[in-house]
């Protein structure tokens, strides 16, 4: 469901963490979740695709978590970077089962958002993604 897509550059986090302290978050709280997303107010130059749908930040503070589900993007992929995160930040997947795994800051990963997924924070700090749904044929 996760798989690793390859390194990014230091700058490009750099740059997208300054992005971040400029955003505007709308926070969804309703039992099954508990997260905030943002749109970019500009795009990074620096990022690694040409064209793509409303790319967004996602963050997930302390406790935070985003409910099981499926998204329905026919032919796209979705791109994480994650931009700020700790251990205990944790993305699940179920396809024949339940899958964890940590997306680590430094890497790129492509998310197979048809298939059930969903996330928590048990850590202390917030996690913060990049999202870019990139359309593959």
């Amino acid at each position: 469901m996760y798989d690793e897509a390859g390194l990014v550059e230091p700058s490009l986090i750099a740059s997208l963490l300054e992005n971040v302290q400029h955003a505007t978050w709308t926070h969804y709280n309703d039992g099954d979740k508990d997260y905030w997303t943002s749109f970019p107010k500009k795009t990074c130059p620096e990022l690694p695709f040409t064209e793509y749908r409303d790319m967004f930040y996602l963050k997930l503070k302390p406790g935070g978590k985003v409910h099981r589900h499926t998204d329905q993007l026919k032919g796209y992929v979705t791109y994480h970077i994650p931009i700020q995160t700790n251990p205990d930040a944790v993305c699940f997947s179920f396809e024949d089962e339940v899958v964890a795994k940590h997306l680590e800051v430094g890497k790129q990963y492509i998310a197979h958002r048809q298939h059930p997924h969903w996330s928590t924070n048990d850590g202390n700090t917030d996690r913060i993604h990049l999202l870019v749904p990139v359309y593959k044929e």
